[in-house]
C-alpha cells in the first residue's frame, strides 16, 4: 500500500512527523522499498486517526520526532525480518541478470563463431561498475542527507528525493563516460552460463518461499486480490470516477450542437450505448492495428539486417516497445470499459452515474466540513 496518496489529507504537525519518517526511512538502507512503504502507510493511518481525533502530536510520538523514527523502524523491522523479505530485496536484480542473461546467451549462440552455451563468455565489467557506483550513489545521498533530516526545515521528502535522483543520473553519466573513455580497463569476461543457473536458482529459491508463505497464511499459493491501495492504484481510481462525468460533459456537447442545427437530442439511453460501441470498436481496432505493426517488424527485420543475432535483437526491442505501447493503450480503454459494464449491472446510463458520482462527491465534502465545525 502507498501512502502518497494519503499524505495530504494530514496537516501541521501531523504532516511534518511523517515527512521527516519518509526522509528517515530513505536513509534506512537495511529495509527494503516495499517494507518502507509499508511503514510509512501504517504511521499514516496512526496520524489520520490521531488528527480526526484532535489528538495532540506529542502523545502519538512523544516530545523527540527522531527518536520516534528510530523506535518505530527499528521495531517495525525486528518484526517483519524474515528469510523471505531477505531474499525478496535483490528479486529485481536476479531478474534483469537472468533476463538480459538468456538474451546475451542467445545472440551469442546465433554467431558463427559461437560454441556450446557453456563456453560463452560476457562482460560483467558494466554490470559490476554500475552496482559498484549506484551503492557509492546511495551511500553519498545518505552522508549529505542524515545530518539534516531533523535539523533543517527546508529539507523536505521531496528534496531528498531530488537530491538522491540528481545523484543517481550523475553515477550513470560516470559510468557511461568511463566505459566510454576506457572500455578495456573494466572488462571482466566470466563464462555466461553459471551465472543465468545461479539466478534462475535464486528466483526459484524466492518464489518457493513466497508460495509457501502465501499457501501457510492464506490456504493458496496466490494472494488474495486485494483492493489496489497502491499509489497508481489511486489514479487509476481515480480517472475512473472521473469518467463518467466526462462523458457527461460529451452527452451535453453533443445535445446542444443537436439542439443549435434543430436535430432530434439523444436520450441518456441512446448515448450509453453508443459509447459502449465505441469502446468495443475502438478496442479491437487498436488490437487489429497493433498486431499488424507486430507482424511488418518481424518480417521487415529479418530482410534489411544481415547478421541474424542482430535481427532478432532488434525485432525483440521493438515487439517490446509495442507491447509496452499496446498495453497502455488498452489500460485506458478497458477503464472505460469497467465504467460501462458497471453502469449495465446497475441498470442505469452513464449519464445517471455522473450525477450519482456528483452527488455523493458534494454530499461527502459537506460531510467533512460538518466535522471540522464540530
Amino acid at each position: 500500500m502507498s501512502y502518497i496518496y494519503y499524505k495530504d489529507k494530514l496537516s501541521g504537525d501531523y504532516w511534518e512527523v511523517l515527512d521527516k519518517a519518509e526522509i528517515y526511512g530513505m536513509t534506512k538502507i537495511s529495509i527494503d522499498y516495499d517494507e518502507t512503504e509499508e511503514m510509512l502507510m501504517n504511521l499514516t493511518d496512526i496520524l489520520l486517526s490521531a488528527q480526526q481525533e484532535n489528538k495532540p502530536i506529542e502523545k502519538i510520538i512523544g516530545n523527540d520526532v527522531e527518536d520516534f523514527c528510530r523506535n518505530y523502524f527499528e521495531s517495525y523491522r525486528e518484526e517483519k525480518r524474515s528469510l523471505k523479505s531477505l531474499t525478496k530485496r535483490f528479486v529485481r536484480i536476479f531478474w534483469f541478470i537472468f533476463v538480459f542473461g538468456w538474451i546475451d546467451m542467445m545472440i551469442a549462440l546465433t554467431s558463427k563463431e559461437a560454441g556450446s552455451m557453456f563456453e560463452i563468455q560476457t562482460d560483467a565489467g558494466p554490470f559490476l561498475l554500475g552496482l559498484l557506483f549506484g551503492n557509492m550513489a546511495v551511500m553519498l545521498g545518505i552522508a549529505i542527507i542524515k545530518p539534516f533530516v531533523f535539523k533543517s526545515k527546508w529539507l523536505n521528502a521531496q528534496k531528498a528525493g531530488f537530491i538522491m535522483v540528481v545523484l543517481d543520473i550523475a553515477v550513470l553519466i560516470a559510468v557511461v563516460l568511463l566505459l566510454g573513455f576506457l572500455p578495456d580497463k573494466f572488462k571482466i569476461e566470466v563464462p555466461l552460463f553459471p551465472i543465468i543457473l545461479v539466478s534462475a536458482a535464486y528466483l526459484a529459491f524466492y518464489y518457493i518461499l513466497k508460495y509457501a508463505a502465501n499457501w501457510k497464511k492464506y490456504g493458496s499459493i496466490k494472494e488474495p486480490e486485494w483492493e489496489d491501495e497502491s499509489f497508481w492504484g489511486k489514479v487509476i481510481e481515480s480517472v475512473k470516477a472521473e469518467m463518467p462525468a466526462e462523458f457527461k460533459k460529451r452527452f451535453e456537447k453533443i445535445n446542444k450542437k443537436n439542439a443549435q442545427k434543430n436535430k432530434p437530442l439523444i436520450t441518456a439511453e441512446e448515448f450509453t450505448e453508443k459509447i459502449k460501441k465505441e469502446n468495443k470498436t475502438t478496442i479491437r481496432n487498436v488490437s487489429i492495428t497493433y498486431g499488424i505493426l507486430t507482424i511488418c517488424i518481424v518480417l521487415i527485420a529479418f530482410p534489411l539486417i544481415s547478421e541474424l543475432s542482430f535481427a532478432i535483437l532488434w525485432t525483440a526491442i521493438f515487439v517490446i516497445c509495442e507491447i509496452l505501447f499496446y498495453r497502455f493503450f488498452m489500460k485506458s480503454l478497458k477503464l472505460a470499459r469497467e465504467v460501462i459494464l458497471h453502469c449495465e449491472e446497475e441498470g442505469i446510463t452513464m449519464i445517471e452515474l455522473a450525477e450519482r458520482i456528483e452527488r455523493e462527491s458534494k454530499e461527502g465534502e459537506e460531510e467533512n466540513d460538518r466535522e471540522k465545525n464540530v
